[in-house]
């Protein structure tokens, strides 16, 4: 998977972060439901360091949601 790719990792695909699975999910309210919101973090840095996607796109807002086992 390219950069980009992952920049904009496509809705409804599931990504790793440490030891938690996280899904693309569309959200037209940015943050509302976030998995970082809910932590109280900022993520703005984590997506500067390509270590979690871009949630604020051209045409619309996702956040990521936990993906229970």
């Amino acid at each position: 998977m390219t950069k980009v790719e992952f920049k904009y990792l496509e809705v409804g695909k599931i990504f790793v972060v440490g030891n938690k699975n996280l899904k693309v999910k569309y959200e037209k309210n940015l943050c509302q439901g976030c998995y970082f919101e809910e932590l109280i973090m900022y993520c703005k840095d984590f997506t500067d360091y390509e270590l979690i996607p871009a949630c604020n796109r051209k045409d619309h807002s996702v956040v990521f949601a936990e993906v229970k086992k």
